[in-house]
């Protein structure tokens, strides 16, 4: 995964990090756009403001739970 503009720092300070121990039905957060691209997704999360790339051979748990401590999934 590749960060492509990071998160505003304001709003990491006001939620935190999403608790692993939450992750039961994991899906798609209403704040997140993804756009398919050559070789991979952009993924824009619209609360943060983040914006990632994630290579087509990168889709792992790793990446899973990533994305749920910063709110792409909920």
């Amino acid at each position: 995964m590749k960060y492509i503009i990071p998160a505003d720092q304001t709003i990491v300070t006001l939620l935190g990090e999403q608790k692993l121990s939450e992750k039961n039905n994991v899906r798609k957060s209403c704040f997140s756009i993804s756009v398919d691209v050559d070789n991979g997704r952009l993924l824009y999360n619209t609360l943060t403001n983040e914006c990632v790339f994630i290579s087509e051979n990168e889709v792992d748990t790793e990446i899973e739970d990533c994305l749920f401590k910063k709110y792409f999934l909920v």
